[in-house]
């Protein structure tokens, strides 16, 4: 009827905020699969339920190309970074070193080669080397140089919206320091 207010929709939880949200956890599964060997000091919780959407996400392809030794190796190469990166944060966790616990992690790049580290560049770096690490691979096996070269651009895209994230939370950062000083000078002011 014209005029009664619409009946409610039906919410059956696959909405659009839904996709986007498992869109970027399949994505963090996927660069999961390079960071732990890209990174270091990872935060408690960064290496989670996105380890076991790396592993999904490695089983899959290496059912995709049972042929592939060099996946089957990269799989035990991964397993043995990642425990490696989880003993490693709790060797940090018996010193008291305290980072954000989804922090996730500094680039070995950036380690080797500090200066990197002070103009920000060395997690962009990151991207090419898989990119050429994938080339450099693909030569000796095609399934898991195509996986480190797509892997490039998994990091690339998740850098891209976590800086945007990023950028957001500032913005509203200063939009409320702003909104706070506004209504402070409101209350000194006696015009509240």
């Amino acid at each position: 009827m014209f005029g009664q207010p619409a009946p409610p929709q039906q919410d059956n939880g696959l909405d659009i905020r839904f996709g986007l949200n498992l869109f970027y956890m399949l994505l963090s599964g996927f660069t999961t699969c390079f960071t732990v060997f890209l990174r270091r000091s990872f935060g408690g919780e960064a290496i989670g339920f996105n380890a076991l959407f790396a592993i999904v996400i490695m089983v899959f392809y290496m059912g995709g190309h049972p042929e592939s030794a060099g996946m089957i190796d990269f799989f035990g190469f991964w397993v043995i970074a990642l425990v490696c990166q989880r003993i490693g944060y709790f060797i940090r966790r018996l010193r008291r070193v305290v980072v954000h616990s989804h922090y996730e992690g500094d680039s070995w790049i950036g380690v080797l080669l500090p200066f990197l580290e002070r103009v920000g560049i060395a997690r962009f770096l990151e991207v090419p080397l898989c990119v050429i690490l994938g080339i450099a691979l693909g030569q000796h096996d095609q399934a898991l140089g195509e996986f480190v070269f797509f892997g490039a651009f998994g990091l690339m895209f998740k850098g891209m919206i976590d800086g945007a994230i990023e950028r957001k939370h500032v913005q509203r950062m200063q939009d409320a320091a702003i909104e706070q000083r506004a209504r402070l000078n409101r209350w000194r002011s006696g015009n509240f």
